[in-house]
């Protein structure tokens, strides 16, 4: 499957209103200039409330008598669509057509740029739950799906923009209950195309959870856009924690519910936030990311800026008007010229590049804030040279590794206990394993850990360690008073008490940090400056120097992608200057050909791709 370039589409005359104030020459005049530069897949949304303009005609004590069109018309065809609409969709599939352009269609498009656009019948219902509101909504999948199902311009079909926005649900089961029931409408009209989750900030143990969607969807997608998700905005734009959220979210989403990722929707939130020449350093570092990392596509919101606009919600909601690739008289910004040339990368270079080796899994566990943890233990573990595989506890399985990253465990109900007992098997059997425990309880700890834990106290406490020459400060809400039986104690804290310990377990190791410091790093303003990679560095040494590629340099991480007699080995600079690749190879390979950048130094915001062989 290539990787999926693109950007979310409003046309530049008239935003959300393209439908109503259609004009095919303006749509023209800018699909033209976004295939120029690189623009191959858009994401595009028939408004909700132009295509089925359906309203009720009430009787006496608000009876419904019948439901008719928003113009007083009687419906022409039995799904209340407006045949109108829905020629001027064709037109627009001819464009694309002409263009190379293919489409992702976000069918229930009633959530929009901060408003809601919903046909009148459906004003004031749940339009989750309400058993109209999901009948007008499977009347509009059938009646829309089967009309452009024969268009070779459509790729896939979208839930619908961020539907977990349009109403509250009040838990998991009705969540799932409309996104089965929206899936199973869509492919019962298409059966052949993918179906594409369209949502934003999914969760493990919540109402809209990741497992649900990969239930009932092809494609996962992420939204990673640092201003509005949780803890990406604490560091500049282009720090290394806001330039790995978009790899880190679309991973988590992958691994955890096994299918592939589109980063659907990225971008800076306009001049208030960065300028665009960060804008474009943010993009190109995203690319390089997501591409190396697995992910399906990259689809930036949205193609032009939209601040001529005087409609709402662009009168109203001023954030949403300065997004564009383009300005609003098509003026290439330097965010499209970015992708320009990394769809002409990719285009004259044709890697099929394989799968990153992982050597490591992280596993959550219960009661966790799932998101921060994750996202701070993958970029600690990037840092320091590993490439992980995301697990959570609750689905009974395991990966298979050498490694596992338990982090920040909290609470007493961890995890299952027959997941913990495949865990010690994994380490009896040689694995390593590790936990960073806040306040958190195992089973069997002492012998676990190889320590005699003597006294226990709940209060938060800041503390420092030293490792490698740097002084760790870290957070602990729990003391705990013990002393090494059999484990080996590799730091101490300021007070003397064991902070790092490892102990032999079978053939394997238990690796004991008596800290949650991954979670401590969710709200540090520039956490990764170096110094807490260090407790990786240390208690994953023996991995790290395992590893056939790597490097010392800090702010530089690695993917490594091996093939029959050789390997592709991505480095990227999440950094502001320019650092020296300082590349240290084993197992005999050395470097066939540089395929992007210098093998010796890399650009700031910049990557570096070399072709290795044996």
């Amino acid at each position: 499957m290539e990787f999926m370039i693109g950007c979310n589409y409003w046309a530049s005359n008239a935003g959300v209103h393209m439908w109503k104030e259609f004009k095919p020459k303006e749509i023209e005049k800018d699909l033209k200039i976004l295939s120029e530069h690189g623009v191959e897949y858009m994401r595009v949304f028939p408004l909700w409330s132009d295509f089925q303009p359906v309203k009720p005609c009430y009787g006496g004590l608000e009876e419904v008598y019948e439901y008719i069109m928003q113009d007083d018309s009687l419906p022409t065809n039995k799904y209340y669509l407006d045949e109108t609409m829905l020629d001027k969709f064709s037109q627009f599939c001819d464009i694309c057509d002409k263009f190379g352009i293919k489409l992702i269609v976000g069918l229930v498009t009633g959530f929009m740029s901060g408003g809601n656009f919903v046909p009148t019948a459906l004003y004031g219902k749940n339009i989750l739950t309400d058993p109209l509101s999901k009948y007008f909504e499977q009347l509009f999948i059938k009646g829309f799906v089967e009309k452009f199902r024969d268009r070779e311009t459509v790729f896939a079909w979208d839930l619908g923009n961020e539907c977990n926005s349009l109403s509250p649900v009040k838990d998991q089961y009705e969540a799932s209950n409309w996104v089965a029931t929206i899936s199973n409408a869509i492919r019962a009209a298409d059966p052949t195309r993918p179906v594409v989750s369209g949502m934003h900030m999914l969760e493990l143990e919540g109402k809209w959870a990741i497992q649900d969607h990969a239930m009932f969807n092809d494609y996962l997608t992420t939204h990673p856009y640092p201003m509005w998700c949780r803890y990406t905005h604490v560091d500049e734009t282009t720090s290394i924690r806001a330039t790995m959220h978009a790899t880190t979210e679309s991973k988590w989403y992958t691994d955890i519910g096994k299918k592939p990722c589109i980063a659907e929707e990225i971008g800076t939130m306009g001049p208030m936030i960065c300028s665009d020449e960060k804008a474009a350093d943010f993009l190109r570092l995203n690319m390089f990311s997501l591409w190396a990392n697995g992910a399906s596509g990259i689809m930036w919101w949205c193609n032009n800026d939209q601040d001529l606009l005087k409609t709402f919600p662009y009168r109203h909601n001023m954030i949403e008007t300065e997004l564009g690739l383009l300005t609003n008289k098509r003026v290439p910004k330097p965010t499209i010229c970015e992708m320009k040339k990394f769809s002409e990368f990719l285009k004259d270079n044709k890697i099929d590049l394989p799968a990153a080796k992982e050597n490591g899994v992280c596993l959550l566990t219960r009661n966790q804030d799932h998101w921060g943890v994750a996202y701070m233990t993958y970029i600690l573990a990037k840092e320091s040279g590993l490439n992980l595989k995301f697990a959570f506890s609750e689905d009974y399985e395991l990966p298979d590794s050498k490694l596992y990253i338990v982090p920040s465990i909290t609470g007493v109900f961890v995890m299952p206990k027959e997941v913990f007992a495949q865990l010690k098997q994994k380490v009896k059997d040689g694995a390593d394993l590790y936990f960073s425990i806040g306040r958190g309880y195992l089973e069997g700890f002492n012998e676990l850990a190889g320590v005699k834990l003597i006294d226990t106290y709940g209060c938060e406490e800041r503390d420092t360690a030293n490792i490698d020459g740097s002084d760790i400060f870290f957070s602990r809400p729990f003391v705990r008073k013990m002393v090494p039986t059999t484990a080996e104690v590799i730091a101490e804290d300021s007070h003397g008490r064991p902070f790092i310990m490892v102990n032999k377990y079978g053939k394997g190791r238990v690796i004991i940090v008596d800290a949650p410091i991954e979670d401590n790093l969710i709200h540090t303003h520039d956490a990764f400056d170096g110094r807490v990679e260090k407790i990786y560095q240390t208690v994953f040494k023996e991995h790290i120097e395992a590893l056939p590629a790597r490097t010392d340099t800090h702010g530089v991480v690695f993917t490594y992608h091996p093939y029959e007699d050789g390997a592709y080995l991505v480095a990227i600079n999440h950094t502001d200057s320019e650092k020296e690749l300082n590349l240290k190879l084993k197992d005999g390979y050395k470097v066939e050909a540089v395929i992007y950048g210098d093998n010796k130094v890399i650009k700031p915001y910049d990557a570096c791709i070399l072709n290795l062989k044996k």
